[in-house]
């Protein structure tokens, strides 16, 4: 029997519950699952690694990055590779793809926060850390009176962005991808009141069928990255009427299997070619 070490984090006890159609797809290609809390797995040379969901990895970064560090001294096989997931870790990445052509939301990038960092942004904007997730420390400052949600932040790197206002209306959309091949997409929106779409704030996800046109503009994205991902996620918004990329997960986005019944298998496949 293969085994595969799939990292995921201790408030989920098991995996992901939409990663259990993984799991079973995996188990149909005779790969058995283990599915380890990031911080308590400590790698042993041969180990085959799959880094899923370790949500709460930007409140111990350093622990994290010294598991990186590990997995590699121990020569393990981990998809996506390590250094493609330290580059990930830090969303000033954006800054580069944006250099390569790419339609990044405009941001600006900050190394030590504080309110006089301000002084040129118009209102409304979004400020959130610059390694981050869940739409954790993340403020909509509508005015003068909610810059007091930053206090947070003071002294952290922190990136800052224009709202999109289409976020109210159209959400924002995911477009999956398995060995830089698309295979599904979604549309994530906030709840009445909220703008961050993710589940901890009350967002909801449906199917997406995207235009050819929007597959065509979001490979595009992909190409000019000059990257290769066995999984990644690009989440898009709309911007200036076009697609705007506002980030590209490569080491713990949620895939949304529940939305496209082939895509586990899809997935399993690729992790049997490339890590087996």
């Amino acid at each position: 029997m293969k085994e595969l070490i799939i990292l995921t984090e201790s408030r989920l006890k098991d995996l992901y519950y939409d990663d259990l159609n993984l799991k079973e797809s995996l188990n149909r290609r005779g790969i058995e699952i283990q599915a380890r809390d990031w911080q308590s797995y400590r790698p042993i040379e041969g180990d085959r690694i799959l880094i899923r969901t370790p949500w709460n990895y930007s409140l111990f970064k350093e622990d994290f990055l010294s598991l990186l560090n590990l997995i590699e001294s121990k020569k393990c096989k981990v998809y996506n590779p390590v250094d493609l997931i330290r580059w990930n870790l830090n969303k000033r990445y954006l800054e580069e793809l944006q250099k390569s052509g790419i339609k990044v939301v405009p941001t600006t990038y900050v190394d030590s926060f504080s309110l006089k960092n301000l002084d040129a942004i118009e209102f409304p904007f979004v400020v959130k850390p610059i390694v981050g997730a869940s739409g954790r420390d993340t403020f909509l400052i509508k005015g003068s009176s909610d810059l007091s949600k930053l206090e947070v932040l003071y002294n952290q790197a922190v990136m800052i962005q224009p709202f999109v206002e289409s976020i109210k209306s159209e959400g924002e959309f995911s477009f999956i991808y398995f060995d830089n091949e698309f295979s599904h997409a979604v549309q994530k929106t906030a709840k009445e009141g909220e703008f961050r779409i993710q589940d901890e704030h009350g967002g909801s996800v449906k199917a997406y069928n995207p235009t050819d046109e929007e597959i065509s503009k979001v490979n595009k994205m992909l190409k000019l990255t000059n990257r290769s991902f066995l999984y990644v996620r690009v989440d898009v918004v709309i911007f200036n009427d076009d697609l705007y990329l506002m980030e590209l997960e490569a080491f713990e986005p949620e895939l949304f299997f529940r939305f496209h019944k082939e895509s586990s298998e899809e997935f399993a496949r690729k992790i049997e070619e490339f890590l087996f």
